[in-house]
């Protein structure tokens, strides 16, 4: 249980040091609006030219109309609160997830640089659903959805409301489709061997990045304001390298096949790595 403990830990501090950014504080997302201005404006029909003692009436007419009140795209109250209940729930199930077996954990750490341990731990696993596996992976689908809703929603302008649920099926549907490609190779090609073990490592690599994310999004929400572009670009750098790595490693797998050209690797990469995110982002630009 030490790394609940640092966890929590981890939270906590984030907390202590985002009280000035209460999230249960109720925002108000009314804008200020300035005086209208008018002017006295005389109405003809209501003179009487016959009574020299006639009071001229003066009616106000308004000369300008207030401005309408935009509200934000999203309230600091629930953006703070979506961050906080994900993190929370990605923390306890890091904690569950690494408590069930430390060692295995420490493996799985160490395959990340080792092509030989990845190799070894899968032939101890023999099959992807363990219960370490599952819940570190729903963890890394949850941080890495809400990593990248923070950084739409901050930094990238898009043609609609973004909302965090569309992000988490996008990222949902991305690693499906690429697990149940590397399947369907693994059944259709002569390379059943190396299309698992590549699909294995998605998954290793993929549930290590998770746990790396969450302390840089308690970070990004609850830490200081000035250090969000050191957590965004953190985080940025721990995508784009384990991305790196785990297809260093694919190719390095790939190598070991009889007969097997690099060609079908980039051609892998393209269809199934590279070509669902560039349909996902065009379809969220309109």
């Amino acid at each position: 249980m030490q790394w609940a403990s640092i966890m929590i830990l981890l939270l906590l501090v984030g907390l202590t040091f985002g009280q000035g950014n209460n999230p249960f504080d109720i925002q108000s997302d009314e804008t200020a609006v300035e005086p209208i201005e008018t002017e006295p404006v005389i109405d003809p029909a209501a003179i009487d030219l016959d009574n020299p003692f006639s009071i001229n009436p003066i009616v106000v007419v308004p000369t300008q109309q207030a401005p309408e009140t935009i509200s934000p795209k999203h309230s600091d109250a629930r953006f703070s609160m979506l961050t906080m209940i994900v993190s929370l729930l990605s923390l306890i199930i890091i904690a569950f997830g690494i408590s069930s077996n430390r060692l295995r954990f420490q493996k799985s750490l160490q395959s990340i640089v080792n092509a030989s341990q990845l190799k070894g731990l899968k032939r101890t696993d023999k099959t992807y659903f363990n219960i370490q596996n599952i819940l570190l992976y729903i963890a890394f689908v949850l941080n890495l959805s809400l990593f990248l809703y923070m950084i739409g929603d901050r930094f990238i302008e898009v043609p609609f409301e973004l909302d965090w649920y569309y992000v988490l099926a996008g990222v949902i549907l991305i690693y499906v489709v690429r697990h149940t490609v590397q399947q369907m190779i693994g059944f259709t090609f002569p390379f059943s061997t190396a299309s698992n073990l590549h699909n294995y490592s998605l998954m290793i690599h993929n549930s290590i990045l998770g746990v790396i994310l969450l302390p840089l999004l308690i970070g990004l929400q609850f830490g200081p304001e000035s250090f969000e572009g050191v957590f965004i670009y953190i985080g940025l750098s721990a995508v784009i390298l384990t991305y790196v790595i785990r297809q260093a490693k694919g190719i390095l797998f790939a190598l070991n096949i009889t007969g097997f050209s690099i060609i079908y690797f980039f051609i892998y990469l393209c269809a199934v790595e590279i070509a669902p995110v560039l349909i996902l982002l065009r379809d969220l630009s309109g």
